[in-house]
């Protein structure tokens, strides 16, 4: 059974900054085989996804052919797609909490796509149907995760509802649209893993779209190079990894960091801040536990570990955004934790703060001129207007951007946005919880590549909380690993990631995709 799609070309509406989001798309996926989509964001990858379930959106038309089952679904009927969907054509969307229904139970969930084609189990049926399928994707108690609700799942287990109901039909056709972009490293691995044995197992062929080569290097049989709506390159994934021809591709490949580094001298620099026996807990789950770390000045010290490790509360106990229930922290000789506002105020300026989504950090309603400027009112520095423009020019941005709106900007500039808000008073530590997570890898490395530059320039300090190896080996001196809201290995990064000693250290190393891929 194949999907093929040739001379595929969806226009944008007069006034995009290009006359089509995909141009001329010739691509096939077929039985037993895992084709990947790769390129950055507005390469047109999930707009060819879309194009194929009939989920574009509205004023978007596609012009081409799309044969699967000896019909053209560019063509078919919306009783036709309904037919197809689901039932021969499964989807896994990026963000799977946008994906589920919060006001609805696991089970009720999967059962829904066996009603819609017409295969509607009873309550009591519930449970021999739906669980049997949530096992399939590897969630633990199956029976209680039928009654569970979304939220009180986490990340990679709502992934796994989310491919459990793009299965419970057993399509021919699977399509993954980046879905493991927000997921921690060891369970990214574990859906890719999960991915690949369905797959194997029922001989499905799947379309995986993906920004990361590295995700690249660890599942696909073969690849397609999207770039501005285009397949610039396309073949078997071993010979395009290995021999990449297009100057984009090759670019995308340097740009996937790599989880080892050149070591570089320890910094001696006087300690400027010192976190002792810290902890925080909620109800009866201890988020921060006993974690005790100096970071010194013009240092960055990395903290890594999965989602729930502890590390983004950790942070912001450090910036006084969540209180400790015990241990103590010292900034520059002054203890913060008991710290009243008033003694909190001249600090302020000295610690500036990266938020991981550059979309939800900023105010949509204000223009970025505005939202950079808010320190410097608040601390009522002169010349504001001036120094504004001074920090746009910083994070490479033309002046012009400060009367323009957040909306206006990619994800990429609108973290370089928040990191000029953060530095608008000279603080002398930056706090930058996750502040990559959610870009393309090109992206990314410019910001890394920012975030070094302005530590030389401005001699920085960063504590640096990221769930990705490859990210910190790049920006980090030290690193800090926590799991379960421990610290269970500390150390320099090259020592760390070359002769991990704790156990949890080894397994995250281990779950890097494509941590063996190199560049000819």
């Amino acid at each position: 059974m194949t999907l093929s799609i040739e001379g595929l070309t969806v226009a944008l509406p007069p006034g995009a900054d290009r006359a089509a989001a995909v141009e001329n798309v010739s691509l096939t996926v077929s039985a037993g085989e895992i084709v990947c989509v790769v390129g950055e964001s507005g390469s047109g990858k999930s707009v060819t996804a879309g194009a194929v379930m009939g989920l574009l959106p509205p004023g978007l038309r596609a012009r081409g052919v799309i044969r699967f089952e000896g019909q053209d679904l560019l063509r078919a009927t919306p009783a036709q797609m309904r037919a197809v969907r689901g039932a021969r054509i499964g989807m896994v969307f990026q963000e799977p909490m946008t994906a589920l229904n919060p006001l609805m139970r696991v089970g009720e969930q999967v059962a829904e796509v066996l009603r819609v084609h017409g295969q509607a189990p009873g309550f009591g049926q519930l449970a021999g149907r739906v669980a049997p399928m949530l096992e399939a994707v590897g969630l633990p108690e199956p029976e209680r995760m039928l009654r569970a609700y979304p939220h009180t799942l986490s990340g990679g287990q709502r992934q796994r509802v989310v491919i459990a109901m793009a299965l419970a039909l057993e399509p021919a056709i699977l399509i993954a649209d980046e879905p493991t972009t927000a997921l921690d490293v060891t369970t990214q691995m574990q859906v890719l893993q999960l991915i690949r044995s369905i797959q194997r197992r029922r001989g499905m062929g799947v379309l995986f779209i993906t920004h990361d080569f590295g995700v690249v290097a660890e599942i696909a049989d073969r690849v397609a190079v999207m770039r501005q709506g285009v397949v610039v390159e396309q073949g078997l994934a071993a010979d395009v990894l290995a021999r990449p021809q297009h100057p984009y591709t090759q670019a995308l490949l340097a740009a996937v960091p790599a989880a080892s580094r050149t070591p570089r001298p320890a910094v001696t620099a006087p300690v400027l801040l010192r976190l002792q026996d810290v902890g925080r807990s909620y109800g009866n789950r201890a988020a921060v536990d006993g974690v005790s770390l100096e970071v010194r000045r013009g240092e960055t010290l990395g903290v890594v570990g999965e989602s729930g490790s502890g590390k983004s509360t950790l942070a912001r106990c450090v910036v006084n955004l969540v209180t400790p229930d015990r241990g103590s922290i010292v900034y520059d000789g002054t203890e913060l934790v008991g710290l009243s506002r008033a003694g909190w105020a001249p600090l302020r300026r000295r610690i500036g703060m990266v938020f991981q989504d550059p979309f939800a950090s900023l105010n949509p309603r204000r223009r970025v001129g505005d939202i950079v400027a808010e320190g410097l009112r608040a601390h009522r520095v002169p010349d504001r207007e001036a120094r504004v423009a001074a920090l746009l020019a910083l994070v490479q941005l033309d002046p012009g951007a400060a009367q323009r709106f957040p909306h206006e900007f990619s994800g990429g500039q609108r973290q370089r946005i928040g990191i000029a808000r953060a530095l608008a008073l000279e603080p002398e530590l930056l706090v930058a919880d996750e502040p990559v997570s959610a870009l393309d890898v090109s992206v990314q490395a410019g910001i890394l590549a920012l975030l070094e530059r302005l530590r030389t320039e401005l001699g920085l300090a960063m504590l640096f909380i990221t769930h990705d190896l490859r990210v910190a080996a790049q920006v980090c001196d030290r690193v800090a690993v926590m799991q379960a809201g421990r610290v269970v290995e500390t150390g320099p990064v090259q020592d760390v990631f070359a002769r991990p000693q704790h156990a949890y250290t080894r397994a995250l190393l281990a779950s890097v995709p494509g941590r063996g891929l190199t560049v000819a």
